[in-house]
């Protein structure tokens, strides 16, 4: 089976992370050690690298803020980790890329795959988003407003003691991600 070295937070959520993780693991028949915690304020990334390195996993899941898991991913290419590299959503930066450099080449990341039905939609979204909050919104931010509407919409259309009953739901209306 692959073999897996996870990069966490040491905080609570990378106490999530590393269980959910842990059980991505059992599911998909891959081994995974015990996940490793790097704080995102260290500026030595050589412990933890070398805990990585010394694991010989075949694939490094970088579940860290975006410019630690940048600054993991080149520090990792730097000591000749080749392997594969997978994170959350939220790699899916301009921080992760201007910390991790060509290291960024080839890492898997999960996105949505927008319809071409989305275009106008999608791109009005980021516009708005990024005049909003000085950043570009992840695949979550665009998923997390689709929610947010469609609750609002369901709310508008019906009794709120009764709201429950609209699901599933069988409209199709307009969200950032496409119908």
């Amino acid at each position: 089976p692959l073999r897996w070295a996870a990069l966490v937070p040491p905080d609570r959520s990378g106490r999530e992370a590393a269980h959910d993780l842990k059980a991505a693991a059992v599911t998909a028949g891959c081994q995974l050690q015990e996940p490793i915690r790097v704080p995102a304020s260290t500026n030595d990334l050589q412990v933890p690298v070398e805990q990585v390195l010394a694991a010989r996993p075949d694939a490094v899941l970088l579940w860290t803020e975006p410019s630690t898991a940048g600054e993991l991913a080149r520090a990792l290419r730097r000591a000749g980790f080749a392997g594969r590299l997978a994170g959350p959503g939220q790699l899916s930066s301009e921080s992760f890329l201007r910390c991790a450099g060509a290291a960024a080449e080839g890492l898997i990341l999960p996105t949505l795959a927008l319809t071409p039905r989305a275009g106008a939609s999608v791109s009005e979204f980021n516009d708005e988003y990024r005049n909003r909050f000085s950043a570009p919104p992840d695949s979550l931010a665009i998923l997390a407003h689709d929610a947010a509407l469609l609750l609002v919409h369901i709310l508008r259309k019906s009794d709120p003691d009764l709201s429950y009953r609209k699901f599933p739901f069988q409209e199709t209306i307009a969200g950032a991600s496409g119908p």
